[in-house]
This record gives C-alpha cells, sequence and structure tokens, in this order.
C-alpha cells in the first residue's frame, strides 16, 4: 500500500476525535505564518544551489527541477486535502443525522 492509500484510510471522523480528545506527541508548532515558513526555506534551498553549482546556465537549470518537484507537490497535496475535506464533510453529514 503507499502512503497516500494510508492517508485515506485513515481519514475517518474517528480518528480525528480521537486525536483532538487524547493527542498524540506532536511536532515542533511555528509561529510564522505560511508564506514565511515556504521562504524560510526556499532560501535556504536556492543558497545550497547556488553553492553547489556556481555556473548560472546549470544553476538555473537545477532549480527549475526543483521549483517543478515543488509544484508537483503542491498540487498534489491540494488535491489529497480537497478529498479529505469532502470525505469528512460527507462523514459530518451523515453524523447529523442519526
Amino acid at each position: 500500500m503507499n502512503y497516500t492509500s494510508e492517508i485515506f484510510d485513515r481519514l475517518n471522523i474517528q480518528h480525528i476525535r480521537e486525536f483532538l480528545l487524547h493527542g498524540v506527541p506532536c511536532c515542533d508548532i511555528s509561529d510564522k505564518n505560511y508564506e514565511d515558513r515556504i521562504d524560510e526555506l526556499q532560501e535556504a534551498a536556492i543558497k545550497s544551489v547556488e553553492r553547489g553549482f556556481p555556473d548560472n546556465k546549470e544553476r538555473e537549470a537545477v532549480v527549475g527541477q526543483i521549483f517543478d518537484y515543488a509544484n508537483a507537490l503542491e498540487s498534489v497535496y491540494m488535491e489529497i486535502g480537497m478529498k479529505c475535506g469532502m470525505v469528512l464533510a460527507v462523514q459530518f453529514m451523515g453524523d447529523s443525522k442519526g
């Protein structure tokens, strides 16, 4: 089973309930907004690429590949998030009838 299937397998209102009620050890919570979190990591990645690829043409090609990869991640996880939201909405609607 791949990791995206596992996301949907865990997508259940009861799992979310348990998390909210009982919690789990969590990751570090950032106080930065979304844009700042992305910009900070992007800046660090670009500096690393600049150090590793001093040739401008080669560096631009590598940066282009990195941005293509980031765009694919953004698209895929946005779609997964939208699907998860719809599944949860359906579960909420089903629960409100009972």
